[in-house]
């Protein structure tokens, strides 16, 4: 049986030496070191180390050798010279000091800034920008350290005036806002890539649209919202069915909730006893909170056969996937955009760009296919 080669031989223990001992961005021992303990000559180990710079695990350079990522074979503050991605925040304890959707968004936000940078090698950092909480109390001395070609995520329109320092400065801005007007970027010279849609929380353009799109057109509404919401919601409602040439005549449900109480779907049913339609949208206030909610079918005396829009994950039913089947979860897309902006200018993307901030529609089956898919990955 023939002896593994020397290349193979230097090759798998370089690779175990890195993987087991070695960080992304961190410097590996000298050629010299690495001859020393493995009694190979300088050019035998040199044809090993180009092997490892071709497959991007490592980079080269005059001050030394350092280790890549091996998701975009980058190496931290070493290769491409791209990011950091900064995230501007409201202020240092914004998860306590803003509402449940600012606080979701921004998160969203920084995991997929995080995701996109992870991939190129370099870093997210987050940026207070105020100590009160206060769009207008700026502490200005946050944003001193920001340059030309600086990579500068937020959302919504809190940050307004932050946004003419970014542009003067050239820095490449990155935003998801419900109006880009307000923000007044589009004069200017500065590289941005927005997102954006009239209510970044309005599902009813797309959700509506999709099911007209699968053949649905009797389509009832139930909202579990902040009662002051409720002329916004069913506004939204009645107009996109218009949009379709469709009546949403008695066809809207409304009932109140506040932050900390539970969810009580018993006006629902009472809701869906008394109308007929082909699909029914139920939104929920806090789209990201949990519920407790066993069967939403049970729940509301609706067959399983009956088209159920959801934006909530807890109307899942875990302990009987298939009857999942019927329902349709509309989920944001917040970290995704914010992988994609990022991304986008760690590439060296230029220019000004607006897309609409778009919303995705998963059945029963795909989200089923989706959670094996995640199991299987863990």
């Amino acid at each position: 049986m023939p002896l593994p080669s020397k290349q193979k031989t230097i090759y798998e223990y370089l690779i175990a030496d890195i993987q087991d001992h070695f960080y992304p961005g961190a410097k590996l021992p000298s050629e010299l070191e690495y001859c020393r303990r493995i009694g190979v000559a300088r050019e035998t180990l040199r044809a090993t180390f180009r092997r490892l710079q071709e497959e991007k695990r490592i980079v080269r350079n005059k001050t030394g050798t350092y280790v890549c990522g091996r998701a975009a074979g980058l190496c931290p503050g070493i290769s491409g010279g791209c990011g950091p991605v900064h995230v501007l925040v409201p202020c240092p304890d914004y998860t306590f000091m803003s509402g449940g959707a600012s606080v979701y968004a921004h998160q969203k936000m920084i995991l997929g800034a995080m995701q996109a940078s992870v991939r190129y090698g370099t870093q997210a950092l987050t940026i207070p920008v105020s100590e009160t909480n206060n769009p207008d109390d700026i502490n200005w001395n946050q944003l001193a350290g920001l340059r030309e070609n600086d990579i500068v995520l937020f959302t919504g329109t809190w940050f307004r005036r932050v946004v003419p320092l970014l542009a003067e400065r050239r820095c490449r801005i990155g935003c998801i806002v419900d109006s880009i007007e307000e923000l007044e970027l589009v004069s200017g010279k500065a590289d941005y890539f927005v997102y954006t849609r009239d209510v970044l929380w309005n599902i009813f353009p797309d959700a509506v649209e999709f099911l007209v799109r699968n053949n649905k057109k009797k389509i009832a509404c139930f909202a579990v919202d902040r009662s002051f919401y409720e002329p916004d919601i069913e506004g939204w409602f009645e107009s996109n069915m218009k949009r379709f040439g469709l009546s949403s005549e008695n066809m809207f449900g409304f009932a109140p909730l506040e932050k900390e109480e539970p969810l009580n779907l018993s006006g629902a049913a009472e809701f869906c006893a008394g109308r007929e339609f082909d699909a029914l949208i139920l939104l929920v206030l806090f789209p990201f909170r949990q519920y407790e909610i066993a069967d939403l079918y049970r729940t509301l005396n609706l067959p399983v056969s009956k088209t159920i829009l959801i934006n909530n994950t807890s109307f899942l039913n875990g302990r009987e996937p298939a009857r999942n089947a019927n329902l349709v979860l509309c989920r944001d897309t917040f970290q995704k955009s914010a992988m994609k902006l990022a991304e986008f200018f760690l590439s060296g993307g230029k220019g000004q760009t607006v897309q609409r901030f778009e919303y995705e529609f998963l059945t029963g089956k795909e989200l089923h296919h989706e959670s094996k898919s995640s199991v299987s990955v863990e």
